[in-house]
């Protein structure tokens, strides 16, 4: 998914936006599962949780406002998608478990740690930050960047390759670090 400002995305979503909503389920979908992986979720399980979230943005989308001064958009999600996690295992124990033992029930399981959500939220932004950079830069410039970025080629290797010199690689490579740096930035403040 080419990146696109967090505002624009959650403001498509609140105009009932087609493409929104299929921008915002090709970027949040993969995360919804894991966390629901966090969860003992079983496949159909995380199908189900995938569903639930998005219908839940569906509904509220036309009465959402995102305020980034009550906090992430990040967060939020997060805590949709943790309660409805608890919910499908509540459905899950019911008519499994005998009533005496209801005092008992451990509804609330160990989710791993936030900091799995962030690394797996940051990876995300960081695929879709790179994707657009790729489309718009010049292929020596984004070859440039990848090759010795990514890859970890020498820099004299890729200009070699690339037909270009060695000043041009380390020029491309850090004009396109400027950039990621600056779109992984803005994404990093929602």
């Amino acid at each position: 998914m080419p990146f696109t400002t967090r505002y624009t995305l959650l403001n498509n979503l609140v105009d009932q936006n087609e493409v929104g909503w299929e921008a915002f389920f090709e970027l949040y979908e993969p995360l919804i599962r894991l966390r629901g992986g966090d969860f003992g979720l079983t496949d159909t399980e995380k199908e189900e949780l995938v569903q639930e979230v998005m219908m839940a943005f569906f509904r509220g989308a036309k009465s959402f406002v995102y305020n980034p001064e009550l906090g992430r958009f990040r967060t939020y999600l997060k805590t949709i998608v943790d309660r409805r996690s608890v919910d499908i295992l509540r459905k899950r124990q019911q008519g499994t478990v005998d009533i005496d033992d209801v005092d008992h029930l451990d509804l609330q399981p160990e989710p791993a740690p936030d900091d799995l959500w962030e690394a797996a939220f940051r990876e995300k932004m960081l695929e879709s930050a790179m994707e657009q950079l790729e489309g718009e830069s010049h292929p020596n410039t984004w070859a440039s960047f990848y090759q010795t970025s990514i890859e970890k080629r020498k820099a004299k290797e890729v200009a070699e390759e690339l037909g270009i010199s060695v000043n041009s690689v380390y020029f491309a490579k850090h004009r396109v670090m400027t950039k990621l740096k600056r779109m992984i930035e803005t994404m990093e403040r929602l």
